[in-house]
């Protein structure tokens, strides 16, 4: 009876034993199978998802910057033909014998009028010039296209095999490094620019705060 029980009891053991090592087994397989799989971009992915997005970007802001700094120049030279033809209009005997319009008993006449259009003219012409010169339409027409080419450029290059891309396996990591390249580029010009934006302001502070302290010592 006693060596039944022993047996009875080794066998359970052994079952227990199993089981723990089945369901430790089964609790290492599910911390792989949780662990992520890293794959490589595929050529197509990095085709849609980086270099046609960012050629769609650079068109599309070069595109409109072109309207705009276009649409102003024609704006401007209209304006700068049509202020030597009033000023001259205004000096013929025709505009300054004619009466404009009259206000009670007095009236204005025709050259006046036309002098004040010409100043008018003249000042909507120095805004358009200021604020071309502010939004910088013509260099983000010129910058987005030069970009938007480079990057068509290796494109078609990779695409047919040509140029540094004539090596099968080394294309795709010499397109990846020079599309990355001239993004980055971009973003170094960019983040110069903001730097040079920035410095006149810090200029003006630390003059304002030497100011400052220049005065609270006078007046001590």
């Amino acid at each position: 009876m006693n060596q039944e029980s022993e047996a009875n009891n080794q066998t359970t053991d052994v079952n227990s034993a199993s089981q723990t090592q089945q369901s430790t087994s089964k609790n290492v397989s599910e911390t792989h199978t949780a662990q992520p799989v890293l794959t490589r971009i595929s050529v197509e992915y990095y085709m849609s998802k980086r270099v046609d997005e960012q050629i769609d970007y650079f068109n599309s802001k070069s595109t409109k910057a072109q309207k705009k700094y276009k649409s102003q120049k024609r704006y401007e030279f209209i304006l700068a033909l049509s202020i030597p033809v009033l000023v001259t209009f205004s000096t013929m005997e025709v505009a300054k014998k004619a009466i404009f319009f009259h206000v009670g008993d007095a009236s204005v006449n025709l050259d006046l009028m036309i002098q004040i259009t010409a100043a008018i003219a003249g000042i909507v012409m120095a805004y358009y010039n200021k604020v071309m010169d502010l939004e910088e339409y013509y260099k983000i027409w010129k910058d987005n296209r030069v970009n938007c080419e480079a990057l068509e450029h290796e494109r078609y290059s990779f695409l047919t095999r040509t140029g540094d891309y004539e090596i099968e396996n080394l294309a795709f990591p010499k397109f990846v490094d020079k599309i990355e390249s001239i993004l980055n580029n971009d973003v170094q010009k960019w983040k110069q620019k903001t730097k040079i934006e920035e410095e006149p302001k810090d200029e003006d502070s630390d003059k304002k705060i030497a100011n400052k302290e220049k005065n609270h010592k006078s007046d001590s």
